[in-house]
């Protein structure tokens, strides 16, 4: 492949980024937008426009690990764990 080629398959990424974008933006106006016609959040199932929609509440629990490795590393250390990946960036 070509540096030009490659040039325009980067070209091509960085508008698909930009369409992406707009796109999540539309999105989350959307869904804005029906969470204010379900009102209050509720674990009751709602049917709007034949499909069954849910606006609830949820909860998770995360651990505070900068918090956890100051105050006890040794307990830190023996339960962290590192993963490795590969990630492309493009600048």
């Amino acid at each position: 492949m070509t540096d030009k080629q490659i040039g325009a398959k980067i070209a091509k990424i960085r508008a698909l980024r930009t369409k992406i974008e707009t796109l999540e933006k539309q999105k989350k106006l959307m869904e804005d937008e029906i969470k204010a016609l379900c009102g209050e959040p509720s674990a009751q199932p709602r049917m709007l426009g034949g499909y069954k929609v849910v606006y609830a509440t949820f909860s998770r629990v995360s651990i505070d690990s900068r918090g956890l490795q100051q105050l006890l590393p040794d307990v830190y250390a023996q339960f962290s764990r590192v993963t490795t990946y590969n990630q492309l960036r493009i600048s």
